[in-house]
């Protein structure tokens, strides 16, 4: 006999596996953000000299998409 009754576990598969699905979608959306605004992650090779100029320019955007993402 398993821990868990059939009814019980299939709400916790479920919720696993919405949770899992929630967590792509968290993940994803500020990378987009990122990649449309900073031109990441290329914008990480690319000097100071032209990568600030660019982050303070998508300041609003980026600084909240990149502590979504961390």
């Amino acid at each position: 006999m398993s821990a868990l009754s059939g009814g019980r576990a299939v709400f916790w598969s479920r919720l696993a596996a919405a949770l899992r699905l929630l967590e792509a979608v968290t993940v994803t959306i500020p990378v987009v953000v990122l990649s449309q605004r900073f031109r990441f992650p290329v914008i990480l090779r690319e000097p100071a000299a032209v990568a600030l100029p660019l982050f303070r320019a998508q300041e609003a955007a980026v600084v909240p998409a990149y502590y979504v993402f961390r």
